[in-house]
């Protein structure tokens, strides 16, 4: 039963009432909905007002319209937290209520907006919008629970608690990786199925998930570690020996060029390498050192497959 979970989360976000606006608990079979409204919610009699008297084109009401937005009186967010005990479910979305503004009509429009964010039944789901659609992208939630800039702080509460964590977790993974971690290394090292080398660690979270998606064999990452531990300096920007050359830190791809290439200027050729392995599914990286024409023959032969499998479908 995830009521006690639901019960959690909603003492989580009230314990901090400065964090909304107005609070409202709904009852109706089966169905328990608590209603935050958004810290920044105003009265919109004067909108109601303006489009009453003017109409809602926008070459009638632009410039007021656009300055009731600015004041924050043009339209009013609250976030929904929902349980339904017939499917054992805990749901999240945003509503929106007040008045928006369609560009290609040029016209204002009332508006009464529900976008479902996340849904936990079997899984942890999340929920994300299509543009001029009614309908959802239903994914296996990744990362923390975004909120769309709403209900930011909110958004780091139900993170926290849905996921028993006490930081906010940048790492893009399952959440089944990041329950009950103490940090995105962590997760990392759940998702990844073994502990990630210390010399690795100065790189983005989401670059070693890139490179252990398409490792051949993921005994490699002990492998690089040790280089990045051995040349562990700054590349050069420009040419050491040239007058004002500067040092800047080296990416994940820049150091991976230096340990196949022997140079960082093929990080590009890296990185298109790990794209065309993430599109086709395949794991194709190998770090013994190699030569530019092998792996510049390797990227057309993948380009190839890509292109035959466009032109079937």
């Amino acid at each position: 039963m995830k009521k006690e979970m639901y019960n959690k989360l909603v003492n989580a976000i009230m314990a901090q009432p400065k964090l909304y606006s107005t609070h409202k608990i709904t009852y109706k079979e089966g169905l328990e909905v608590h209603t935050f409204g958004n810290p920044k919610n105003t009265e919109l009699e004067e909108a109601k007002k303006l489009f009453k008297e003017k109409g809602y084109k926008s070459v009638d009401v632009h410039n007021q319209a656009q300055e009731l937005a600015y004041r924050g009186k043009l339209c009013n967010s609250y976030l929904t937290i929902l349980y339904g005990a017939e499917k054992d479910k805990i749901s999240i979305s945003l509503f929106d209520i007040g008045y928006g503004h369609a560009f290609y009509k040029q016209r204002y429009y009332p508006i009464k907006k529900n976008t479902p964010i996340f849904a936990w039944t079997k899984h942890m789901y999340s929920l994300l919008p299509l543009r001029k659609s009614k309908k959802s992208v239903v994914r296996i939630q990744t990362g923390n629970v975004q909120l769309y800039g709403s209900f930011p702080e909110i958004g780091d509460v139900i993170t926290k608690t849905l996921f028993n964590i006490n930081y906010n977790p940048y790492v893009m993974v399952s959440y089944r990786h990041i329950l009950n971690t103490k940090n995105d290394w962590e997760a990392l090292e759940n998702y990844v199925g073994r502990s990630v080398p210390e010399s690795l660690k100065r790189f983005d979270f989401n670059s070693i998930i890139m490179l252990c998606k398409t490792l051949k064999d993921i005994n490699d990452l002990d492998k690089f570690g040790n280089y990045c531990e051995i040349y562990n300096e700054p590349r050069p920007l420009n040419n050491l020996f040239d007058e004002g050359s500067t040092m800047i830190s080296s990416s994940l791809q820049d150091m991976l060029s230096l340990m196949v290439f022997g140079k960082y200027d093929e990080s590009y050729l890296i990185s298109n390498h790990m794209s065309y392995s993430i599109t086709l599914k395949k794991k194709l990286i190998t770090l013994a050192p190699s030569s530019v024409d092998v792996w510049n023959q390797e990227m057309t032969n993948m380009e190839e497959i890509l292109r035959i499998k466009s032109f079937k479908q």
